[in-house]
């Protein structure tokens, strides 16, 4: 008995190392995961807004038009390896593919490891929310625009999620009511107060999908907080002066509903 039990003791350290192991297997994974599907979210940053398809035809330099081999389409690998430059033209390449491919990486590893004592549908809700937030944020800062497929498939996704993780209820409805009411608000308000349309009717949208990830309560701190984050962004902006937009005229607000929503959710999850 003695000798059985010396055994099972001195076997905990190898089953706890095997399970160590095996969780940093799938976080390595995922963050592979998620720089893969980085470089497609580029893809629809890019050829959205130009309303070009994302489904047909094959990357591409912007500059001089080259389609891309399959070893210049590695994320991460390949740009570093050109140099940040397009081997044919030798035109720079945007440091904005790294960075996109690298962050939605890591957003995808902290939502696994945030969210995975929940169960795999919260994580895969998390990384849907990053994946939105990542795309319209950088689309809305580029171009000040955000468009209504993007919003519509990523809510269809999290819809589906929902009825896995049980939260398909009243209060899922009243978050969307409270998002998309405030908004509207906040928008006719603003329309009347400077006597020209202030927020676009996207940022609206906007809210409204992002509310079904979050509580009424919730919703409501996100539609605020991303006021004082949006002033945070100005206050930047005005420092250094290297936005493209005019600080004074236009602010894209999406960044900010998208930085505050990821700041919201972690911080719930944790």
């Amino acid at each position: 008995m003695i000798l059985k039990g010396s055994r099972s003791l001195t076997s905990s350290p190898e089953i706890f190392k095997e399970y160590k192991k095996g969780k940093i297997m799938i976080a390595s994974l995922v963050f592979i995961l998620g720089v893969v599907f980085g470089s497609f979210f580029n893809v629809v940053i890019y050829r959205v807004p130009l309303e070009k398809s994302i489904a047909k035809g094959r990357s591409m330099c912007p500059s001089c038009g080259h389609v891309l081999t399959s070893v210049e389409l590695i994320p991460v690998v390949s740009i570093i390896m050109q140099g940040f430059k397009c081997k044919h033209c030798k035109e720079p390449i945007s440091p904005r593919y790294l960075i996109v491919e690298l962050l939605t990486g890591m957003l995808w590893l902290a939502s696994y490891l945030i969210f995975q004592d929940q169960g795999p549908w919260m994580v895969v809700s998390a990384c849907l929310l990053v994946s939105l937030c990542l795309i319209i944020g950088y689309i809305d800062f580029d171009t000040q625009y955000i468009s209504d497929s993007v919003l519509l498939v990523f809510w269809l996704g999290r819809m589906a999620v929902t009825f896995f993780t049980n939260e398909f209820n009243w209060d899922l409805l009243l978050s969307l009511l409270v998002g998309a009411g405030l908004y509207s608000l906040i928008y006719f308000g603003a329309k009347a107060y400077y006597k020209k349309e202030a927020f676009g009717m996207g940022d609206i949208l906007y809210l409204a999908a992002l509310s079904s990830w979050f509580s009424p309560l919730n919703t409501l701190i996100l539609g605020y907080g991303s006021f004082f984050v949006a002033g945070a962004i100005l206050l930047i902006a005005t420092i250094f002066k290297k936005f493209k937009f005019k600080l004074k005229e236009e602010v894209p607000f999406g960044p900010a509903m998208s930085i505050m929503a990821v700041i919201l959710y972690f911080w719930g999850g944790i």
